[in-house]
């Protein structure tokens, strides 16, 4: 799902971001990041102090990358 507003349009140089969006950062963001079992993992976090973030997807991402490459 694409966001009507993109915060990077006014960072990225237009090569930057057609590359960005045509490799391997397109894919994970819109295709791995959905993939991932959040709801199972979330169980293990206090539900103030460490809720499911951005971060854990990043980590979970890591490990992923790291036993499949």
């Amino acid at each position: 799902m694409r966001k009507l507003v993109d915060p990077f349009d006014s960072v990225l140089a237009p090569q930057t971001r057609k590359h960005l969006l045509d490799s391997w950062p397109e894919v994970f963001r819109h295709v791995l990041l959905e993939k991932m079992p959040v709801g199972a993992l979330s169980e293990h976090f206090d539900p103030v102090m460490g809720r499911p973030s951005k971060e854990l997807y990043s980590m979970v991402g890591l490990i992923f990358l790291k036993y499949v490459c």
